[in-house]
């Protein structure tokens, strides 16, 4: 079977046992795990402060055209309101047949994809598929929730979308799920369509940092240690070597080589970016680098105003300028290089930072690598800084 097609076994219903009601898409992370939106969920879940009693409330169906139905019961382990994500153990193993579909970690703007679940308007068919490209990362603006904006070929044409929260949002070859369908912005004139052709997913890049053990390589199986004999004592031995390896060597040569951040002298209204002022400036060479700019105000509650542009490829750094033992984190926009600030072409976002007493205060630009230890794409590359008052 083609490496594109693998994912789509294990997308299935969201259920009540027996019941006929989709009330949403989830979608296998392995044998004994699954993933879903938290909303789809939550009608089945006990109220706050309650257990639940009896038999699980939550199945997972996978139909299938060729065989009957497959219902497995399922509660949810762990969830994230922020999200709207919630984690789901299965009842029992899922069978070989259903596999797990793989977790990525970077959705890049221009970058095709489609999703897969259940549209409660495509109810006569098997799955349903929507297509279309990445428009970028965004923040929902009733809570700050981070989302991928993903327009749609098919909800553009009018297919209402309903049904497929929870779903995966697959980009690449092989096919890595980048995000979970959560929502769309109703229509004005006909509320059970997308605003624009546009839905949302939360980010697997965010459900990372938050749920790190779904994720490849954050798992690992215990086995037993035997307590007597000679294969004891070679397993303490291996164990030692692994340690030293693992741990001790990397933390070693760590601190050996130290990378040293690229300093610079600015002031506000310099053109700051790859080469300028010097060697160094406006780009990001390593994983762990970072470029610190300092200037300084001659008076005191200046307010500057920051933004980052002009990335090599779909590079996202991260700012914050620090002084008088405080640290000024922009709250809102400050980028467009791939990340919140890339929505559909509305351009770049300033972040106006009010400052403290007058003196020197520096301005941080570190890569995305550096901030989350997952392997992320674009970890490096050459950015524009505008510091302007």
């Amino acid at each position: 079977m083609p490496a594109s097609f693998h994912p789509l076994t294990g997308i299935g219903q969201v259920v009540a046992p027996g019941g006929r009601d989709v009330l949403g898409t989830a979608f296998l992370v392995s044998a004994d795990h699954a993933l879903t939106a938290l909303h789809c969920v939550a009608p089945l879940m006990p109220a706050p402060g309650g257990h639940p009693t009896g038999p699980p409330a939550i199945a997972l169906r996978f139909p299938s055209p060729a065989a009957p139905d497959l219902e497995l019961p399922a509660h949810v382990v762990r969830s994230d309101p922020h999200l709207d994500i919630a984690v789901l153990r299965l009842g029992h193993p899922a069978p070989p047949h259903l596999l797990p579909v793989p977790l990525g970690t970077a959705a890049k703007p221009h970058q095709h994809y489609r999703a897969v679940g259940f549209a409660a308007a495509n109810w006569g068919v098997h799955r349903s598929v929507v297509t279309g490209t990445v428009t970028g990362h965004t923040r929902r603006a009733e809570d700050g929730a981070p989302v991928v904006a993903l327009f749609c070929d098919q909800a553009a044409a009018g297919l209402a979308l309903s049904g497929l929260s929870g779903g995966p949002v697959l980009v690449g070859r092989p096919e890595r799920a980048v995000g979970v369908v959560r929502w769309q912005q109703p229509d004005g004139t006909h509320p059970h369509l997308a605003t624009g052709g546009t839905f949302y997913a939360t980010p697997t890049r965010d459900i990372a940092t938050r749920m790190p053990e779904l994720f490849p390589g954050t798992q690992r199986r215990r086995s037993p240690l035997p307590l007597r004999g000679p294969a004891f004592w070679v397993s303490l031995w291996l164990a030692i070597v692994v340690v030293v390896a693992v741990v001790v060597a990397p933390y070693v040569i760590s601190m050996i080589r130290d990378p040293r951040p690229d300093r610079f002298s600015v002031s506000v209204g310099d053109d700051i970016g790859p080469g300028r002022p010097g060697a160094g400036a406006g780009e990001i060479e390593e994983d762990e680098s970072e470029d610190i700019y300092t200037f300084r105000t001659r008076e005191d509650g200046v307010t500057v105003r920051v933004r980052i542009t002009d990335c090599s490829n779909s590079f996202d750094p991260a700012l914050e300028i620090e002084g008088g033992d405080r640290e000024y984190r922009p709250a809102g926009l400050y980028s467009d290089c791939g990340g919140f600030g890339d929505l559909g072409g509305q351009g770049a976002y300033e972040a106006a930072v009010t400052l403290g007493e007058a003196g020197s205060y520096r301005i941080v630009v570190t890569g995305p690598c550096k901030l989350v230890d997952l392997p992320l794409y674009d970890c490096t590359g050459t950015y524009r800084l505008t510091l302007t008052d």
